[in-house]
């Protein structure tokens, strides 16, 4: 199955992603003591470690999550091969067409039935070749938003909100709406601020079109609470 892929753009003003975590636990010390308790701290902390605590998470709270994988810009274009299906055999919804792209980091997300008729779902995370050959602090930094997306569709497929696995059906904007929704939350509680804003900036970007992307894009930030996450450089 092929969903909308969720993209994201390099915005200006994103301090470069070095390795700051030297100075790290006595720089969160003295920003806890200061009132600025994180979940996570954007440069001090690891973006990749966060990745890979978000997709364990996901498998915890997600049954039929099978497997994450990173792949670059070009694999993410395939389909599903067979390896990656492993046997599974691919559940094709109605009105399941790709939508155009809010970025370069692209996700997606396949539906699946195992032998046993029991739900799959498997999702890629595609790295563009130019961002690919950078540190991984800063391929996962461009990762986590797209990979909340598409943890936001297998909830959605699971719960069936927007997807009848029965009837192969599904409402495409609506699903991608509320994937966008979960991922924007769930940065925002998580205080992964960097992602956040890269994110935000990208769907302000994609409204400001006149095409379907810009629809839905429209509609996201129409529903999304106002707020401010916290910058622990303030604090110092």
């Amino acid at each position: 199955m092929r969903l909308q892929p969720s993209r994201h753009r390099v915005v200006g003003g994103v301090a470069p992603v070095t390795d700051p975590r030297r100075s790290a636990p006595l720089l969160k010390s003295y920003l806890k003591a200061k009132g600025c308790d994180l979940p996570f701290y954007d440069y001090l902390d690891s973006y990749e470690e966060e990745f890979q605590r978000l997709v364990v998470l996901a498998k915890a709270e997600y049954p039929s999550l099978v497997r994450v994988r990173l792949v670059n810009g070009d694999d993410g274009r395939c389909g599903w091969s067979v390896a990656e299906r492993d046997g599974l055999t691919e559940i094709v919804f109605d009105g399941d067409e790709p939508d155009e792209a809010l970025g370069f980091v692209s996700g997606q997300t396949g539906c699946f039935a195992d032998d046993q008729g029991v739900l799959r779902t498997l999702v890629r995370i595609a790295i563009p070749a130019n961002l690919s050959v950078q540190p991984n602090e800063a391929k996962y930094l461009f990762s986590i938003a797209p990979l909340l997306r598409e943890i936001g569709h297998v909830r959605d497929i699971e719960r069936g909100i927007h997807f009848n696995i029965a009837a192969k059906t599904m409402s495409p904007a609506d699903a991608d709406v509320s994937a966008h929704l979960f991922a924007l939350e769930t940065m925002a509680n998580r205080s992964l601020r960097q992602p956040y804003e890269i994110h935000l900036h990208a769907l302000n970007h994609a409204a400001a079109k006149d095409d379907k992307l810009a629809e839905v894009a429209r509609r996201i930030l129409h529903r999304l609470p106002k707020r401010r996450l916290i910058n622990w450089s303030d604090f110092l």
